[in-house]
């Protein structure tokens, strides 16, 4: 099964076109599977998938290239920790001396979860938690479809001091779709132990290609900077960004004064639709 499946076994809107399904994230239309997708999609069909979805806008990758552009999927591909730097090898090895990362149930994440999840927001600038029975329901979601979701736990003394959820995309690899620390236990190398374990298991264990995704643009990617660290690389390609016809218009209105508008919550979203306009006009 494919997340894609999972999408639509869950009654979840998604449309057909270029050859793959679409679904809506956060009002705009992208690739329904978390892997690196790479996707030639003509204006005539855009648009035709814009009116069907009712989303806002419609956002693909295409051209994967090894040469540097503004936009790239993180990707390991290859994991063998025994070719680190002597101090990276370290740093994995304090992790395992108080830590062990392990798989975990969507049943006993949701029950024991919680408190890991709320403490990991107390390091974002622009989000706040969900509720304690919205965190629930969403995970509980997952039962069911275990050969899609693989929940993954780090503990330090049996105390949960992070988590992640992985996305498996049967033999096209595994993405990391949530990864969440409290901030608490980071001094005691919780993250080095956790992506080690799961890039042994998925990467060099059953090989898997393992993929946190595109390039960020609503916030900082210290996340992907971290994981540059575990062997990760960029995978360049082309950033493609269609919008429906007011949307767009606005975005050309107030894309070139995108340096002045002050950094407020409350233009959080404006800023990050223009910082990846910009994206795309440089790929272009």
């Amino acid at each position: 099964m494919t997340y894609a499946d999972y999408l639509k076994q869950e009654g979840l809107l998604l449309v057909s076109g270029a050859g793959i399904y679409w679904s809506i994230y956060r009002r705009a239309l992208v690739p329904a599977s978390l892997v690196p997708t790479f996707v030639d999609v003509d204006s005539k069909t855009a648009r035709r998938l814009l009116n069907e979805s009712g989303a806002h806008l419609m956002r693909w990758s295409n051209d994967p290239s090894s040469q540097e552009t503004p936009w790239w999927w993180i990707v390991c591909d290859k994991y063998d920790a025994g070719q680190f730097s002597s101090k990276m090898r370290n740093m994995i090895k304090r992790g395992y001396k108080k830590c062990e990362a392990r798989p975990v149930t969507a049943e006993w994440l949701s029950e024991f979860g919680y408190e890991c999840y709320k403490a990991a927001f107390s390091r974002y600038s622009h989000a706040a938690p969900a509720s304690e029975d919205d965190f629930k329901a969403n995970i509980l979601k997952q039962i069911g479809y275990e050969s899609v979701f693989e929940n993954w736990g780090v503990f330090v003394e049996d105390k949960l001091a992070g988590y992640a959820q992985c996305i498996v995309e049967d033999e096209n690899g595994v993405a990391t779709n949530v990864i969440k620390y409290d901030p608490d236990y980071l001094r005691d190398y919780t993250s080095y132990a956790m992506m080690d374990t799961m890039l042994n298991h998925y990467v060099a264990g059953k090989g898997l290609p393992m993929s946190n995704g595109t390039r960020a643009v609503s916030h900082d990617s210290n996340v992907q900077d971290f994981l540059l660290k575990f062997g990760f690389r960029r995978q360049y390609c082309r950033l493609n960004v269609q919008y429906r016809r007011s949307l767009g218009l606005a975005i050309s209105m107030l894309h070139p004064f995108r340096k002045i508008i002050p950094g407020w919550a409350a233009t959080h979203n404006v800023k990050a639709l223009l910082f990846q306009e910009g994206l795309r006009r440089t790929c272009q």
